[in-house]
């Protein structure tokens, strides 16, 4: 797994546990043969308190920027790749998954 911070400090604990998650997922879903549902299903199970339950709308796009119907974009604090999947993580405990074809789910995390 590779983190990266892309703003504020390299401080591996604003992650929280969302990348183990996000690595079990991508584990899950290479030993199940699913997508991007299993990795987000996966990470819910693991978290026990929703993150992807309510999708939210909006598009992250090809520079990692999250862009949400009335709001301002999210830029990216920091990105983690895995296994050819890659997960953004964004102020406000907001957490973006995409695939490698570019099916994505975002949710929050706390």
């Amino acid at each position: 797994m590779k983190i990266q911070f892309l703003s504020g400090p390299d401080d591996r604990e604003r992650l929280g546990l969302v990348p183990e998650f996000f690595a079990q997922g991508v584990i899950a879903a290479r030993f199940q043969g699913g997508g991007i549902s299993t990795v987000s299903d996966e990470m819910n199970d693991m978290y026990g308190m929703g993150g992807f339950d309510d999708h939210w709308r909006g598009e992250i796009d090809d520079d990692g920027v999250y862009h949400a119907p009335d709001d301002e974009p999210l830029e990216p604090i920091a990105t983690v790749s895995f296994g050819g999947w890659t997960m953004w993580a964004y102020p406000y405990a907001i957490f973006g998954i995409k695939d490698s074809v570019g099916h994505q789910r975002v949710g929050r995390f706390d």
